[in-house]
């Protein structure tokens, strides 16, 4: 079983690479498999889902992006 899982010491030093390093000071919005950034891929009908969720959220908050 232990070849499957990482210590969480590794684990845990991606995380504050990827919040604290300068070279990714200005990346956002990105999903990264352990260091490496990855394509999501979504079906339009999580898209319109998505989209759906997001314009709730603006009209309770009353903001808009």
């Amino acid at each position: 079983m232990n070849l499957f899982l990482e210590k969480p010491e590794k684990g845990g030093d991606r995380i504050a690479y990827l919040a604290t390093s300068d070279d990714l000071k200005r990346v956002t919005g990105k999903y990264f498999y352990k260091l490496e950034e990855r394509d999501v891929d979504v079906s339009p009908e999580e898209s319109e889902i998505t989209k759906k969720l997001w314009q709730i959220a603006e009209d309770f908050t009353k903001l808009e992006t």
